[in-house]
């Protein structure tokens, strides 16, 4: 599945700059959090093997829509110690996410954004989009 080629590119990758030390770690640019929390536990590991622990960045950022970011993923975010969460809320009314082609609802980011709050995060973007015609 594409999850399992994904991860498999990532790991190659990470093997070519493996040993460098980056001090920032940002994970986004798609939507990381429609992975399973088998296949991010994964990738947090495979991070540690070849650069330093999550926890060990001065910013590790985990980028996620609300509609994709369980509780059981933020569990394992705070687990391996992320310090920051991107969300990609882009509007509140239901209209307007529709016609960006979101699939959340503004609900589905305000119990996103208690749960990530529930848990000790207290360094969360909102992404918003102004002047949507």
């Amino acid at each position: 599945d594409w999850h399992e080629r994904y991860l498999r590119a990532l790991q190659m990758e990470m093997a070519l700059f493996s040993g460098r030390n980056p001090e920032t770690l940002y994970i986004g640019g798609g939507t990381p959090s429609e992975l399973s929390v088998p296949d991010l536990k994964k990738l947090f590991l495979d991070i540690g093997r070849h650069f330093r622990t999550v926890r060990e960045f001065v910013e590790s950022t985990f980028e996620a829509n609300p509609e994709s970011l369980t509780r059981d993923k933020i569990m394992l975010l705070k687990q391996f110690g992320f310090n920051r969460v991107s969300m990609g809320l882009q509007a509140t009314q239901a209209e307007l996410l529709a016609a960006l082609g979101r699939r959340h609802s503004y609900e589905e980011f305000l119990s996103a954004y208690h749960d990530l709050r529930s848990v000790g995060f207290n360094n969360i973007n909102v992404d918003l989009i102004a002047g949507v015609p």
